[in-house]
């Protein structure tokens, strides 16, 4: 799963496009996140709608996210231990516990995002990859140690 980016985030746009057919995108509905396929079924670029957080978020049915292989995150900060910095809301931190433990959990962020430690709570979910322009920065899991 990608993410439209928005702000000052890190955009994933070619990536979303390059795997245009494999790739979901979140939407907010209610409290809760849930993951919704980037294309139509005629592989085509599925519509986005802007939410009322003025976040464009994409048409279509929703994936279970146990199907979730991989998503990457967007934040205002990071640490090199995965602790991550949203936005407040806590969107993420209630969907990234609904993937299979397997899944993949990656930081997107700027060398500048990175901070010495991220206040984390009981509800906060680290992810296991902080990735920045300066490549593979930290991240909770073996996997992040394994790639540099």
């Amino acid at each position: 799963m990608s993410y439209v980016a928005i702000r000052s985030e890190v955009d994933l746009a070619g990536l979303t496009a390059a795997g245009l057919n494999r790739i979901l995108l979140p939407r907010v509905e209610g409290q809760v996140i849930v993951a919704v396929p980037a294309a139509d079924e005629f592989g085509e670029p599925a519509g986005l709608v802007m939410s009322p957080f003025g976040v464009p978020e994409p048409i279509g049915p929703a994936v279970d996210p146990r199907n979730i292989d991989v998503v990457c995150v967007p934040g205002l900060a990071f640490d090199r231990h995965g602790g991550r910095l949203g936005y407040g809301a806590g969107y993420y931190d209630r969907f990234l516990p609904m993937l299979r433990p397997d899944a993949v959990t990656i930081a997107v962020g700027f060398s500048p995002q990175i901070v010495d430690e991220v206040p984390m709570h009981a509800h906060d979910h680290a992810v296991d990859i902080v990735i920045t322009e300066q490549g593979v920065v930290g991240g909770s899991s073996s996997i992040a140690d394994d790639s540099r």
